[in-house]
C-alpha cells in the first residue's frame, strides 16, 4: 500500500518485469506516489501500468500525470473512460441514500 496519500488507497504491485499501481490517489499526490515507488527500489521507467478501479477522484486523480511522466499504460473499464478523461459529466448521486442517512441520523 502506498502510504501518505490524502484519503486514498493506492497499491503498488511488483513483479520481475516492473510495477503496476492499482488506483492513483487524488490529483496533486503524484510526487508522493513516485517517491514511494523509488523507495521500494523501482524507478519511474519501471512503472508499466496503472489499473483504475473506477473514475472517482481519489482513485483516478493522478492517472494522467503519472502516465505522462512514466509512459505507463492506464487500464480501466471502457464505461469508466469518459469519466476518467472528463469527456462525460459525472452522474448525479442518487437522493435515496442521502435521505436514508438523514432519516437514520435524525430519527434514531
Amino acid at each position: 500500500m502506498v502510504e501518505g496519500l490524502r484519503g486514498a488507497n493506492v497499491y503498488l504491485l511488483r513483479s520481475g518485469n516492473g510495477a503496476t499501481l492499482v488506483d492513483t490517489g487524488w490529483a496533486g499526490d503524484a510526487g508522493r506516489a513516485l517517491a514511494q515507488l523509488q523507495e521500494s527500489g523501482w524507478g519511474l521507467s519501471e512503472l508499466q501500468s496503472m489499473v483504475l478501479t473506477h473514475w472517482h477522484g481519489d482513485h483516478s486523480g493522478n492517472a494522467a500525470e503519472l502516465a505522462g511522466r512514466s509512459g505507463a499504460q492506464v487500464v480501466a473499464h471502457r464505461q469508466e473512460v469518459p469519466h476518467i478523461e472528463r469527456n462525460r459529466s459525472v452522474p448525479p448521486a442518487p437522493p435515496v441514500p442521502h435521505l436514508q442517512n438523514w432519516l437514520a441520523a435524525t430519527c434514531f
